[in-house]
């Protein structure tokens, strides 16, 4: 089971978030890309409420077996995502 570090988020598209990060295991000489399903991000955020991102990013590490800044990325922009929608559905 490798662990994915030094990850950035590429993009978010409704369907999930495309995370670009370098594998432990090879010891960062190739780039490994990752989708994560959006539905799986909201029933993370489902049991781990809001105030509880240290349980949503170990939650996403679990879950996609990452490192802990690219699970922290993960967690960021999809905090961010939910921001935007919340502002386009109140405007």
């Amino acid at each position: 089971m490798a662990y994915l570090a030094v990850g950035e988020v590429n993009r978010i598209t409704s369907s999930g978030v495309t995370i670009d990060s370098r594998c432990v295991a090879c010891s960062g000489s190739g780039i490994q890309t990752q989708a994560v399903d959006i539905a799986d991000l909201a029933d993370i955020y489902k049991t781990c409420p809001e105030g509880q991102k240290i349980n949503r990013i170990k939650a996403v590490r679990a879950k996609w077996h990452m490192g802990l800044k690219p699970a922290k990325e993960v967690v960021e922009a999809y905090d961010r995502l939910l921001k935007e929608l919340t502002e386009i559905s109140y405007s």
